[in-house]
């Protein structure tokens, strides 16, 4: 397993082993700002939106007016990415450092592990599928066997249990993202990268994830560089969205031929964090070079892109009932999360991190401490933590959406709307793990390297290029 590409997996595991060997206190941020990095948001409840941070959940159940706070407690610790099942259940999965694939049926009050031949694997990526809410993809390693293949494993009964592996990877290859074609569900894809010949291959399967193919060699398309799917068409399932993971660059390319062969399209001399198509067929990319935010619009499909004025450092982006949500920086852009009724040329700041009103009461208790260290840090007033309940009262003008104002104001922190100014840096000194996956984590503490040195030496040695990482939210 390519030690790059499961940077993050190893992040994740190192800071549990840190908690406990340095007697760490609650999950705080993770050890770096605390920042957005995904929106989940179910259809059937409009005015709900789950805003996924690095130090845990918060809930809006009234379209933003208000927001509730669910910080990382028992198997949800240090977990990332999250993703919503199918309706009717809408439950929620995570993948956790020490507890593996997780979900909670009760918006994160409760959580459980996925059991089965899946309790002895260590997850890393996985998918829903959109058509049933009984069917869950996942790619895991043996957690007493890092020596072997990736594997993909399926479960039928909505992530409870996963039967035993349907496909493993050869020796010496990673399987890096699986995604599940929304138009016709029976067919899967999965990317998987080969050394020490580096060629990167996409996988298919057309009967629900039973029998895998290799569909295409695809080093001539996307050189010799790993690749992640970003998304297949809601429409078409053969045409394909994926991210180049490039040494000094991530580069989006697309297929129409069902992953015979991609096209580049877009490349950032960075990273590229977010992409979705809009109802309108409308493509949006937010991303990063250096610290710089870079967000780019496309209106023919992906063939051609234009800048995105004001764009912000856009970790995700999500749309519902033709309304895009997108988070911020909460300290650059000076909100956590905004909204748009004109495809991003225009964003109302819904709120910053400091708007939190409560901590969910069924998590009251749980997160005390949690939301202590953050009052203490200054991300919101120590008077959250006072108070718990489903749907606290607003007394604050603060509380609800800004103004509407161009995104190009937003960046620059103009006047009407949440100014980045008023935003408060929290007071955080030392270091911590930022290793490239959702949350990111840096690795800045001798302790933790040497930890993290030690967990890598018992993996087998290959070489990726530079930069590789898993997917993120998008």
């Amino acid at each position: 397993m390519p030690n790059a590409v499961r940077s993050g997996l190893a992040c994740s595991l190192l800071l549990t082993a840190l908690s406990a060997l340095l007697g760490a206190a609650p999950a705080r941020a993770d050890g770096s700002f605390p920042q957005a990095r995904q929106i989940l948001l179910r259809q059937d409840r409009p005015e709900q939106i789950v805003l996924v941070t690095n130090f845990g959940l918060i809930f809006s159940e009234d379209g933003g007016k208000t927001w509730l706070f669910s910080c990382e407690q028992g198997l949800s610790a240090y977990a990332g990415p999250y993703l919503l099942g199918a309706a009717p259940s809408n439950r929620i999965f995570g993948v956790a450092a020490g507890a593996g694939l997780i979900y909670s049926d009760d918006d994160s009050c409760s959580w459980q592990a996925a059991g089965g031949a899946f309790s002895g694997v260590l997850p890393y990526a996985f998918t829903v599928d959109p058509a049933t809410a009984q069917r869950v993809y996942a790619i895991g390693v043996p957690r007493d066997d890092y020596r072997n293949g990736d594997s993909i494993y399926v479960s039928n009964d909505g992530g409870l249990s996963f039967g035993q592996p349907v496909f493993t990877s050869p020796a010496r290859s990673a399987l890096l993202s699986v995604l599940v074609a929304p138009s016709r569900p029976s067919r899967l894809f999965a990317t998987m990268f080969s050394t020490p010949e580096n060629h990167p291959s996409l996988l298919r399967s057309d009967d629900s994830g039973e029998h895998w193919t290799v569909a295409a060699d695809l080093v001539e398309s996307l050189g010799e560089n790993p690749f992640e799917l970003l998304a297949i068409d809601p429409l078409d399932e053969d045409r394909l969205y994926v991210r180049i993971l490039g040494a000094s660059a991530e580069t989006l390319a697309t297929s129409d031929d069902g992953g015979l062969s991609f096209i580049p399209s877009l490349s950032i001399p960075g990273k590229l964090n977010a992409f979705l198509k809009l109802a309108t067929g409308t493509i949006l990319v937010g991303g990063t070079a250096g610290k710089e935010a870079v967000g780019y619009r496309s209106k023919d499909g992906g063939q051609s892109f234009e800048p995105w004025p004001g764009a912000p450092h856009v970790h995700a982006l999500a749309e519902r009932n033709g309304k895009l949500y997108v988070t911020g920086d909460s300290y650059a852009d000076g909100y956590a999360i905004a909204e748009s009724d004109d495809e991003g040329a225009h964003l109302r700041p819904l709120a910053r991190f400091d708007q939190v009103q409560a901590v969910k009461s069924c998590v009251a208790n749980l997160c005390a401490d949690s939301c202590a260290y953050h009052a203490g840090i200054g991300l919101w007033p120590e008077a959250v933590c006072g108070t718990a309940g489903t749907s606290p009262s607003v007394n604050d003008a603060d509380g609800g959406a800004a103004p509407d104002m161009a995104a190009s104001d937003v960046a620059a922190g103009a006047p009407g709307g949440v100014e980045s100014g008023q935003a408060r840096r929290p007071r955080i000194s030392g270091g911590g793990c930022r290793c490239g996956w959702v949350p990111r984590r840096r690795v800045e503490d001798w302790t933790a390297l040497l930890i993290l040195g030690a967990m890598l030496v018992g993996r087998r040695v290959r070489r990726v290029p530079r930069g590789t990482r898993p997917v993120e939210n998008v």
